[in-house]
């Protein structure tokens, strides 16, 4: 009897393996499209400001004979939704004045001053070379004016202008 329903068993899953088979044929001609999309993003983050102010430090003209520059003015670069933890940036300027090799940004207005840019430990920022950073939410960094020539300078209000490329790892 065992073996009568070993037999039976076998012939009723090889017709309903044939039914099974028939039927999905029919099934498999009602096609279904799937769309897949997606999005490749070249940021690695996104920039806060796309333009950020700096309030340079006020200084008298006979102070800069003997200093021969400002104090320092924080600005922050403000990061969000980054993917990235490090990145590398350039600051680059229109006419850099270039002074014993190195390019200082060149103002607007008839002071004879000149700006320089520094990293958070107050190291100078070379113009036009890429410098290497680490992702945080605010990037710090400063700026002064700066004059070789402190006879040559005019009382007066000056400003200068630069911009920064960030490139992401």
């Amino acid at each position: 009897m065992l073996r009568l329903g070993l037999i039976i068993n076998k012939n009723t899953l090889l017709l309903l393996s044939f039914f099974i088979g028939c039927f999905s044929n029919v099934y498999a001609q009602n096609g279904v499209t799937l769309n897949f999309s997606g999005n490749i993003n070249d940021k690695g983050c996104i920039l806060d400001n796309d333009n950020i102010p700096v309030q340079l430090a006020d200084i008298s003209k006979n102070s800069l004979l003997n200093t021969k520059e400002t104090e320092y003015s924080e600005f922050k670069i403000k990061l969000s939704s980054c993917k990235s933890s490090s990145f590398n940036i350039t600051f680059s300027t229109i006419d850099p004045v270039v002074v014993d090799s190195t390019k200082y940004i060149s103002t607007s207005g008839d002071t004879g001053m000149l700006l320089s840019l520094f990293d958070e430990d107050k190291t100078p920022i070379a113009l036009d070379k890429s410098i290497p950073g680490t992702v945080a939410p605010e990037l710090i960094f400063y700026v002064k004016g700066v004059t070789n020539e402190p006879d040559d300078i005019k009382p007066g209000s000056y400003s200068g202008v630069v911009s920064f490329v960030i490139s992401y790892n």
